[in-house]
């Protein structure tokens, strides 16, 4: 299942949306104000089960409008500053659907909307931001991959620099050390049976 946070002030929204987005494997959690809205997100980011995939985000709200809600998720670092955010707006002028997107938002819909087409962009946000999460969390591994390798290579050339300076110390290499040894005293051949050879007279 996939935790979407929804930041609306209509409070007749969240209930029915909830349960459509339940058919393509969405939990919707609802806040109504801005700051409710942040504190579960910097709940969630203290515990990953419950963090949140993406953000719907209203850009008429009280306390604050959603593009300063938006633009302070994009600036407010940690765990979440980089998820999906979909923006909604009972206005379609361009110039809001450009605001949003300058500010950090991913995508657009404009109310009234369709809760299948809803469904679909949010699919579609969350196949986009998979990769990047993969290579986020992958990336350590790697790092730790490259280091243990650097590791390696310098174990190897310490043992071959004690190999290389042990040669130095000692130059004569097995075949050498046994050159160097006095060669054994050759045994006489043995005369004829009988004794030592004799000259004839």
């Amino acid at each position: 299942m996939h935790r979407i946070l929804l930041i609306d002030d209509d409070e007749h929204l969240a209930a029915p949306l909830a349960t459509y987005l339940q058919r393509f494997d969405f939990v919707l959690v609802a806040a109504l104000r801005p700051s409710a809205g942040l504190a579960l997100l910097g709940a969630a980011a203290l515990d990953p089960a419950q963090a949140f995939e993406a953000v719907i985000l209203d850009v008429m709200l009280p306390e604050m409008d959603g593009f300063a809600l938006c633009r302070q998720i994009r600036q407010q670092g940690g765990a979440y500053s980089d998820v999906p955010v979909l923006m909604l707006t009972a206005r379609g002028e361009l110039s809001d659907r450009v605001v949003g997107l300058e500010l950090g938002a991913d995508d657009y819909l404009a109310k009234p909307f369709e809760p299948r087409e809803l469904a679909a962009r949010l699919q579609s946000l969350l196949r986009r931001a998979r990769p990047a999460l993969l290579a986020a969390t992958t990336a350590p591994a790697s790092a730790r991959q490259r280091q243990r390798q650097r590791q390696r290579q310098r174990q190897r050339q310490r043992q071959r620099q004690r190999q290389s300076a042990g040669a130095r110390r000692h130059p004569a290499t097995a075949a050498g050390r046994s050159a160097d040894r006095p060669a054994a005293p050759r045994r006489a051949a043995p005369g004829p049976a009988g004794g030592p050879d004799r000259h004839r007279v």
